[in-house]
This record gives C-alpha cells, structure tokens and sequence, in this order.
C-alpha cells in the first residue's frame, strides 16, 4: 500500500523476493508487481542485482499490460548489460522473454522476430561463457538451464510462425512440448505447460477442431488446479478458453465467459489484449443467439482496444473488422436460417 520499512538489509530483499515468487507462482501478479517495484527500489545502490531486479519488474509490468514501462525496463536492461561487457547474462535471457511476450502481444510480429533472433544468440552465448560477473556466474550455476530456455525459445518460435501462417508451427510447438515432457525441465517452469496448452487450444479452434479444442482446454484447467496454485490471470484464461471450446461444442457458456472476463479485469490493467479476446469470444456467442447488437457493441470494444495497441492492419484488428462486418446492419430483416 506505499508503505516501506524504515529498515532494510539484504535478509529483508531476501524475504521480499521469496514472497514475490509465490505471488507470481499463485497469479497474484498485481501482489507480486508490489514486491517487485520495492525490490527494484532497495537495489539502488547494488548495481550486480539490480539488474535482475529490473528485468522481473520489467517481465511483471508486461504481463500486467503496462507494455510502455515493461518495454523501458527490458530495453534499458539489455543495453546496460551490453554496455558492461554482460551480453552473456541470464538477465539477456529474462529481459529478451520479456520483451518477447509483450511484442508478440501487441501483435508487434517484426519486432518480436528480432528478438527472437536475438535471443538464441543470447542463450548460446550464455551457456558457453563462464562470465566476468560474480552474479552472472551464480545465477548460471543456481537457476540457468539451457533445456528451459530452449523451450521458452521454440514456444515462442511456434507463436511466430503460427502468426505468419507457417505450417511448421504446429511441429515446433510439439517440439517444446517435447522438451517441457522432461521432469527436470517442467517442475522448474510449472506455469509454462499449462500455457502451451492454452495456445494449443487456440490453434485447435482456429482449424475447426472443437473436439480436440476442449479436451486440451481440460487438460490445462486440471493441471492449474492439481500442479499449481495459480488461480489468477493464467488459470481463469484458461477457465474462459475451455468455455468457448465447449461453446463452439454446442453448450451454452456466455455467463461462464462474462464472469470469466470481469474476473480477467480484476487481475490485468486496460487495455489489454487478453480483454479484447474475451469481448469477441463473448459476441460471437451472442451472434449466435441472435444478440446482434450486444455482439456489436462488444465487437467494437475489442476493436477499440486492438487499435489503441496493435500496428495498423494487424490481425487482430482485421478479424475484429471483419467480425462487425459481418453483423447485419441495424434494423435489417434476419431469418431464423440466417441466425443458424
């Protein structure tokens, strides 16, 4: 609430930190941004952890859609580390994740391409220098993992791909599926599976394949309930997707979606991508109902937010474009076969 101790020391950041952990690990990300923004604070004057400190400030803002900061923190980051001959730390992997899944967010494709590329040079390089800094060389024999960033990169790659309607997006995404099968690997990134789960889902619906949409849509809300603690943005994304798989099944889920989305804006600041997901996911149910002017005006607002964010023409805004066009305009005489 703005209050600090009037006393710190590094025990005190210690507890700061383990508590930020368990906020991120249960999806209290709002929580955890507190602990970040005063661990970002207190390292003022350490400038070795201090970058650490920046990159999971940065890494928490762009997961709260406060992209403009998340953006400032990771860039600077990256060319402080640069600057001081670090280009090899695992602060470059964490800052480049970052920026990674705020570009590919806000549908930023270009961008997040040369991150990406970047980012494989970085991993490389990380795992085959031993490093100039006593911190860097910690971080690297305690948490570093060249299969973990490996996965966070071919996940990431399959998004890309995926964007660009490159049939290859599906194999590499099976790839990182493969990687994260690892025990090692996945009882270090417990909230990645479930995600990758999420985004299969979203690729299953795209191809029409509802069937299979929903049974990894399942998948996903059991394994946050029985492996994790999250009950945040990630879980109740993950409530909401298995909604509208079990939509396009023939259910009827628009006040599962609308509570799901009203939760959604308790966790992430506005606008936000994942918002404007939940208003088209919301009118095409209410299209299908014959709702038309209630799906209008949720269409707009995702158009709003999309155009507020995105780059001009970008998918997102066209499928919102194209969803209102297809609409029937206000007034116009519908059949019951036109609903169907």
């Amino acid at each position: 609430d703005g209050k600090y101790p009037k006393e710190g020391g590094p025990e005190l950041g210690l507890k700061v930190g383990q508590l930020q952990i368990i906020a991120i690990r249960k999806g209290d990300t709002k929580t955890a941004a507190k602990y970040a923004e005063f661990l970002y604070r207190e390292s003022a004057d350490n400038q070795e952890d201090r970058i650490y400190q920046v990159g999971a400030l940065g890494c928490i803002n762009i997961e709260l859609g406060n992209y403009e900061r998340g953006f400032q923190l990771l860039e600077g980051s990256l060319d402080e580390l640069e600057a001081k001959g670090r280009a090899d730390a695992p602060a470059c992997v964490t800052s480049l994740l970052g920026l990674l899944q705020g570009t590919v967010d806000l549908e930023r494709f270009s961008e997040a391409d040369k991150h990406l590329s970047r980012l494989k040079k970085t991993i490389e390089l990380s795992h085959s220098s031993v490093g100039n800094n006593s911190t860097d060389r910690w971080v690297k024999q305690e948490a570093s993992n060249k299969s973990i960033e490996n996965a966070f990169y071919v996940y990431y790659s399959a998004k890309l791909k995926h964007a660009k309607d490159d049939p290859a997006a599906e194999l590499e995404l099976m790839e990182a599926f493969e990687i994260v099968k690892d025990p090692g690997v996945r009882a270090r990134v417990t909230l990645l599976y479930p995600e990758m789960l999420v985004y299969h889902v979203q690729v299953m619906l795209q191809k029409n394949k509802f069937e299979k949409a929903e049974k990894l849509a399942d998948q996903a809300v059991v394994y946050y309930e029985k492996k994790t603690q999250n009950r945040g943005n990630d879980y109740i994304r993950a409530k909401r997707i298995q909604a509208f798989a079990r939509f396009k099944n023939g259910a009827d889920t628009l006040d599962e979606l609308t509570g799901y989305q009203e939760a959604l804006k308790e966790h992430l600041f506005e606008p936000h991508p994942i918002i404007a997901t939940g208003h088209v996911q919301i009118a095409e149910v209410l299209a299908k109902q014959g709702h038309f002017e209630k799906a209008r005006e949720h269409l707009q607002e995702a158009l709003k937010i999309r155009q507020r964010l995105f780059p001009e023409n970008s998918p997102g805004i066209c499928e919102a474009e194209k969803l209102l066009a297809s609409l029937p305009a206000v007034g116009a005489a519908v059949s019951l076969d036109d609903i169907a």
